[in-house]
């Protein structure tokens, strides 16, 4: 019998996986782990979870594949699987919308939902993998000007065109969409700093990627300096402890959300579960997940208001700063949203019909 040890926060696998092959576990619970593990044929984590050197120094000898239902990568050491022949699976792109959605609801935040000067802005895309094209997407459909900043994919891809740094610095708005490294031609840790930024200014830097990419302390000076009007940061170095100044100059503060959506966590769990299936020789189920519908929102006096009903970042944005120890409680517990094409508006204005069809919002009058 097949066994796969599974995180229990990660939600519809009893849609996905033959639940008799299924065994989850509270991976905070270190002893629990470690005791399941040994019967474990596969498993299936989230971010939360290190996969290193330290964190297994060895592995039990059924164990065969390691497979993270989440789009990031840098909480495992792939090279040390490899070398203890253990295959690695991850779910590439499953959240890419879900997060293209909170940047462009940061964005209309940041001008208090002032759409036509929103139109005039051009965002600088730092990372133009599966999470940046999205976002282009999305401002392409609103009519919004963008440049893309992505040198390794230039590289890797003769069809894609990398934006250069000065052009990237002249933009209103930047949004980082890159993985943290430290090696390699183009490490992304503290990409955003003091020298690199030098004395540009921006309306608003939005970090929804990792923690580390940009240089916290930096980006407060430039605030302080009034070098940067607004800080969205989602993610923070050495979450889930977060400096407090950070805390205290960030305009929106969420704990590392951005790609929680219920279609976004399906999708990792289906994408994961698909490639440890194919790996194992077992068929997955076909079973709907069973999502939580969202009631009609109410668009009559305005988009703006209407998504600070549908979005969660401005709730947990004060919840977090109410208690910052709830970090994790919070990532782990907050219900999941509904992305936007499965958000239905009623009543909605006929001057913002365009930006909802942009958005792809479902309209109903």
């Amino acid at each position: 019998m097949i066994t796969i040890l599974c995180d229990a926060h990660i939600p519809w696998l009893d849609a996905i996986l033959p639940q008799e092959q299924v065994n989850t576990c509270s991976f905070d619970s270190e002893a629990e782990l470690q005791s399941k593990i040994l019967k474990a044929d596969a498993l299936l984590i989230r971010t939360v979870t290190k996969i290193n050197r330290t964190s297994f120094p060895s592995f039990p000898k059924k164990l065969r594949i390691v497979a993270s239902a989440t789009a990031g990568t840098d909480h495992i050491d792939a090279e040390w699987l490899e070398k203890n022949n253990i295959l690695f699976f991850h779910s590439p792109g499953c959240n890419a919308r879900s997060v293209a959605e909170y940047v462009i609801t940061v964005m209309i935040h940041a001008l208090n939902g002032d759409f036509k000067k929103l139109k005039s802005k051009k965002t600088g895309i730092i990372g133009f993998g599966h999470t940046g094209t999205q976002l282009a997407r999305i401002l392409d459909r609103l009519g919004m000007s963008y440049k893309a900043y992505d040198p390794p994919r230039e590289a890797r891809d003769s069809s894609f065109k990398s934006a250069g740094w000065d052009e990237l610095m002249s933009c209103d708005v930047l949004s980082l969409h890159v993985p943290l490294s430290t090696e390699g031609s183009w490490p992304t840790h503290h990409m955003l700093n003091a020298r690199t930024l030098g004395n540009h200014s921006f309306d608003a830097i939005i970090n929804a990627a990792r923690g580390g990419v940009a240089n916290e302390a930096d980006l407060l000076q430039m605030k302080k300096s009034g070098n940067l009007g607004f800080l969205a940061l989602d993610v923070w170095e050495n979450e889930p402890d977060m400096n407090p100044d950070s805390l205290e100059a960030a305009d929106i503060a969420t704990p590392h959300i951005a790609g929680y959506s219920q279609q976004a966590k399906n999708k990792a769990s289906q994408i994961a579960s698909e490639q440890i299936g194919d790996a194992l020789g077992f068929e997955l189920k076909n079973d709907k997940p069973d999502y939580k519908t969202s009631p009609h929102i109410n668009a009559g006096d305005g988009l703006y208001l209407a998504l600070q009903n549908i979005h969660p970042l401005f709730e947990l944005d004060q919840l977090l700063r109410k208690d910052p120890g709830q970090f994790a409680a919070l990532r782990n517990t907050f219900p999941l949203r509904n992305e936007f094409r499965e958000t239905d508006l009623i009543n909605s204005l006929d001057e913002e019909t365009q930006i909802i069809t942009a958005l792809e919002f479902n309209q109903f009058h």
